[in-house]
């Protein structure tokens, strides 16, 4: 059985056109947006995977993300696991000072 998607609202259309032949943004979200473009022409996962050289999993995957999220659920979420223990600014003062040539003895 196909799946069902909602049809885009006027502004989610235009977005996703533009996203989706956009140079400047990011590479991840101009494939969602063609993903989801594709499925709302009315193409099947399993059709639009190979073009894409996406599995039919992370097609399904985009494509139920922006079913429930809309254009948000194209966003990468943060990522799972542990945060970074220091904060960037202190580690770009760490590595200044590791860089730094010690003070000349005598």
């Amino acid at each position: 059985m196909a799946l069902q998607w909602r049809t885009l609202r006027p502004e989610e259309q235009a977005t996703s056109v533009k996203l989706a032949h956009s140079r400047t943004a990011s590479v991840r979200l101009v494939e969602r947006a063609r993903i989801r473009l594709l499925a709302c022409q009315g193409h099947r996962v399993p059709a639009m995977a190979p073009p894409l050289q996406r599995t039919a999993l992370t097609v399904r995957t985009w494509c139920q993300r922006f079913h429930t999220a809309g254009l948000a659920g194209l966003a990468d979420q943060p990522g799972a696991g542990r945060p970074a223990p220091s904060a960037p600014h202190a580690v770009a003062a760490g590595l200044a000072t590791a860089l730094t040539p010690p003070a000349p003895r005598g």
